[in-house]
């Protein structure tokens, strides 16, 4: 029973893995475990920012500094950002990847230090949430495949790559080995069973997952995000819809955005659990793209229909969101997250010493 004891408090600190607890002890070091998610938001900010010159590289500097504006304090963004929820490190991570892929394939020339990067980014983001990581992964290994098998000095880049996602995996699956008893056993599985895992079948809260249940919790989380994404008058997602819809052609980041985009989608479809947290929490790593998008709507209007009622309306319409959003949205939503989920920002360990107790359960 000590035994068993022991495998369950080790399994629930390594639930998703080593790399949210690795990210938090960083903080915990300087004594401000809370540092960890904004300090992972401005990292996340300026990688956004030299990603966004590699996605739009003729677009003005004006449209790349209001791009990475807007994905800065986008409500989505900036509220997980401020918490402790590993989605925050791991957005982090597939940003760092993803800029490094982006170098790689943006160059005749194998580009090995980047594919390293973008390895490492990989490998960190597996550490922490592996199915997230997984989405990004898949797409950015058959597209390094695919320029080696075109010329062959690229195979560099994609031994560069797989050793960069070796080191944090690795960690990972040993820090599992020693928690979990196995390197690919996760903590979740050993504290759920099998039934925690992606599939159609009873959850272990007992309702069964179904393709029809796996599809509406999607639409939920498109739902969801609205509102939480811009916290705007009207729904959030119109200008990506509508940025989508006005788009042309799609360079191959793009491609590569939203392949990443939409097999997270039908890999949380697969998955029981409907993740609410500060918004629809599984799909965080859709923010930069939902951003990119967003921010291209007012360029994509005036290239359709010019510099008329068209392009003036979209503006005007866009900012008056902008402003209601500060004005009214905010304000609620401000309020409603600090008066609510108080017992979860309580310092159970801080209480304990104060009061002198010690070595208890």
């Amino acid at each position: 029973e000590e035994d068993l004891l022991a495998r369950l408090g080790q399994a629930q600190a390594t639930a998703q893995g080593l790399g949210g607890p690795a990210m938090l002890a960083l903080g915990e070091l300087v004594r401000a475990p809370w540092l960890v998610g904004p300090v992972c938001g401005a990292v996340s900010v300026a990688l956004f920012g030299r990603l966004v010159k590699l996605t739009d590289p003729g677009a003005s500097r004006a449209f790349h500094l209001g791009a990475t504006l807007l994905f800065a304090v986008a409500p989505f963004g900036a509220f997980m950002f401020g918490s402790h929820m590993n989605h925050a490190t791991t957005l982090m991570w597939l940003l760092v990847a993803t800029l490094g892929l982006a170098r790689v394939v943006g160059s005749d020339v194998p580009r090995t230090g980047w594919a390293f990067v973008n390895g490492i980014g990989l490998g960190a983001a597996a550490a922490i949430r592996p199915l997230d990581a997984f989405a990004f992964a898949l797409p950015a290994a058959a597209w390094l495949l695919l320029l080696a098998w075109r010329d062959k000095r690229r195979w560099i880049d994609v031994v560069a790559s797989g050793a960069g996602v070796a080191i944090p995996f690795g960690a990972m699956m040993w820090v599992n080995a020693q928690s979990t008893g196995s390197p690919l056993v996760f903590g979740y599985e050993v504290l759920w069973g099998k039934a925690h895992g992606l599939g159609f079948h009873t959850a272990p809260w007992g309702a069964t997952h179904t393709p029809s249940r796996g599809l509406e919790l999607v639409s939920l989380y498109v739902t969801r995000l609205q509102t939480y994404l811009f916290e705007t008058p009207f729904p959030s997602m119109l200008p990506v819809i509508a940025a989508l819809a006005l788009t042309r052609r799609l360079s191959a980041l793009d491609r590569y955005l939203l392949t990443s985009a939409t097999l997270l989608g039908a890999l949380y479809f697969a998955y029981w659990h409907d993740g609410f947290f500060l918004g629809p929490r599984f799909v965080f790593p859709w923010l930069p793209v939902l951003v990119l998008f967003a921010a291209r709507l007012p360029q994509l209007v005036r290239e359709r229909f010019g510099r008329g009622r068209v392009w003036a309306g979209t503006n005007a319409a866009l900012a008056t969101g902008a402003v209601m959003a500060v004005v009214f949205s905010l304000p609620i939503r401000v309020m409603l997250y600090q008066d609510g989920l108080t017992s979860m920002r309580v310092n159970y360990t801080a209480e304990s010493a104060s009061a002198g107790v010690r070595d208890a359960l």
